[in-house]
């Protein structure tokens, strides 16, 4: 993986907090392309206008980072799946 500048990791955190797509022009020009180049954003022309979108990786680093929370989906996974899985083995025997 690549390493990010601070102004880049800051770049990917304004991208990020926006609830959509972002205006290109609010970024810095030089950070956009380093995180477009490791393809933690995306960068599209949408009606004469360039959006910048976070990607999946991108959010990742965010979350490996403390920057970002985990959607609560992911959280919210059953707590004994395993003690689960060996009472069913022991059942069948």
């Amino acid at each position: 993986m690549t390493m990010l500048s601070p102004h880049e990791i800051a770049t990917l955190l304004l991208a990020a907090a926006s609830l959509g797509p972002i205006d290109a022009d609010a970024l810095e020009s030089p950070d956009l392309a380093a995180l477009e180049q490791a393809r933690l954003v995306r960068v599209a022309v949408d009606e004469g206008q360039t959006k910048v979108s976070v990607t999946e990786d991108g959010h990742r680093v965010l979350r490996r980072l403390g920057l970002e929370r985990v959607p609560q989906a992911a959280t919210s996974l059953p707590a004994n799946t395993n003690a689960d899985a060996s009472e069913h083995r022991e059942e069948q025997a």
